[in-house]
């Protein structure tokens, strides 16, 4: 996983509130869309599997992902034994 400042469109990323990309913490996996602005700091945005844009505006951080890596991070993060 890496930090990356200008995802291209389509990119498959995970985006963070916090840099240091803590699971507890608000996060998001999907494709990237867009970059944004919240109250002076740039924010990313996503569409997830079933299209949907992300709507929560205060993810800072974008880290490159690939599938497997998002599978894996979705796998420790809700500790599915059946995936």
């Amino acid at each position: 996983m890496r930090k990356i400042k200008n995802p291209k469109p389509g990119e498959y990323v995970l985006i963070t509130k916090y840099s240091d990309h803590d699971p507890c913490d608000p996060w998001a996996l999907g494709w990237f869309t867009r970059k944004g602005d919240w109250k002076g700091a740039t924010t990313y945005y996503i569409k997830d599997e079933n299209g949907n844009e992300s709507k929560y505006p205060k993810y800072k951080n974008c880290f490159q992902l690939t599938l497997d890596e998002g599978r894996d991070w979705m796998f420790l993060y809700f500790k599915n034994p059946n995936a």
